[in-house]
């Protein structure tokens, strides 16, 4: 959870509070003065996609970091020309949400774009993936308001679809797939 301060990350089972970067000491390689806007967790690891509340602070809204929480260390840093509207990870991706863009990461590949994608606008940062480590699924918004586009890096496969007439405001993806269907 990202907060005005730094964040804090909870077990889900128990509730458990298990890091707060309010607690780190002053002399910590990473200051989160201003706050941390968005936050994503790599699978069952430590590893952190970081994204400042500020636009003019040292963890800014323009860039993504990714920090090690275990070794209280950043690992990698990546600017951009606009603010960072979401980012999610999944397996070893890392997914930047902008204005009218979406960049995939391959992270084993020190930060290579896998995949960049124009969208329509989108102010929300929409984007969802899938949960699941054997099921990666992707969707974005597309060129035109009311499409998403869905990209199945498990099929390998890509689709848009028109879903909406006017502007999508949010998205979620189920790995529940009913057998037989044509699903993404």
């Amino acid at each position: 959870m990202g907060t005005t301060c730094g964040f804090r990350i909870y077990r889900l089972e128990s509730f458990e509070e298990i890091s707060n970067s309010e607690k780190f000491p002053e002399e910590s390689q990473v200051p989160f003065v201003g706050g941390i806007s968005h936050i994503a967790i790599l699978y069952k690891t430590q590893i952190l996609a970081l994204v400042g509340a500020c636009p003019n602070k040292k963890l800014s809204s323009q860039s993504v970091l990714i920090y090690d929480d275990y070794q209280k260390k950043k690992l990698q840093e990546r600017p951009f020309i606009s603010a960072v509207l979401n980012v999610l990870m999944f397996k070893d991706r890392l997914v930047v949400v902008l204005q009218t863009s979406v960049y995939v990461f391959n992270l084993l590949q020190g930060f290579a774009v896998e995949l960049h994608s124009k969208t329509c606008a989108n102010p929300r940062g929409v984007c969802a993936i899938s949960s699941s480590q054997d099921r990666a699924v992707l969707a974005t918004l597309g060129l035109v308001e009311g499409e998403l586009a869905v990209q199945s890096y498990f099929l390998g496969t890509s689709r848009t679809i028109k879903v909406f007439s006017a502007a999508i405001q949010h998205v979620s993806i189920s790995i529940d797939v009913i057998p037989g269907s044509d699903a993404v």
